[in-house]
């Protein structure tokens, strides 16, 4: 069976890269699929309190408003960061962390910044360091005609850095701070992609599809 992957994002860099993980398999925009059934990409609100609930959400919405195939699947994910000092915050909240204010036009940047001195008044509290601990978390949802089949995650574990260093990556990569005194956002993508939580949450995904 010739498995089709749809992604329940309209981001090109997002479905490239999937399918560079999911070797083998016809991975598209979900844009591509609701275009052929006259329905449009929907900013589905990230209502769940954990990063499966959000990307079973989204797999299980455009499941339901399209006729699926027996050879077509949904693929949503969500992933965020959480930090040990803040009891996992961000988390679920990770992509809008800080609010936009005036100028503010990077939504990244202001979540670094805040994050940064949030934690700096930590440390002022704590011996230095001792609060720094987070983790990097991806969850996946694969939805068939039957609502989610399978759901899979993956996890990366570093520091949040004093300084952002970098200008690779995205969101909070330039103060993921790896083993080794890199951050993630200095590191190839072709090497961030064999180490990140969402490569290893997908291949998990690419096993359970390989089964099919």
């Amino acid at each position: 069976m010739s498995i089709k992957i749809y992604v329940a994002t309209n981001n090109e860099h997002k479905r490239a890269e999937i399918e560079n993980i999911l070797k083998g398999y016809s991975v598209h925009l979900i844009g591509d699929l609701l275009d052929k059934h006259g329905e449009k990409v929907q900013d589905i609100p990230e209502t769940q309190e954990t990063f499966h609930g959000n990307a079973q959400l989204k797999s299980e919405y455009y499941a339901k408003i399209v006729p699926l195939k027996g050879d077509e699947y949904i693929l949503a994910d969500d992933s965020g960061l959480m930090v040990d000092a803040l009891d996992g915050e961000p988390g679920v909240h990770s992509k809008r962390f800080a609010e936009l204010h005036n100028d503010d036009t990077d939504q990244d940047d202001v979540n670094n910044r805040k994050l940064l001195q949030t934690m700096a008044h930590m440390d002022a509290h704590a011996p230095a360091g001792i609060q720094r601990g987070c983790k990097y978390v991806c969850a996946i949802s694969i939805s068939g005609n039957d609502g989610e089949v399978a759901s899979f995650s993956g996890e990366v574990a570093g520091e949040v850095g004093l300084v952002p260093q970098g200008s690779g990556g995205f969101g909070y990569d330039p103060i993921f701070m790896l083993p080794g005194g890199r951050s993630m956002a200095e590191i190839p993508s072709d090497h961030k992609n064999t180490i990140s939580h969402r490569y290893k949450a997908l291949q998990q995904a690419k096993m359970f599809l390989d089964s099919l």
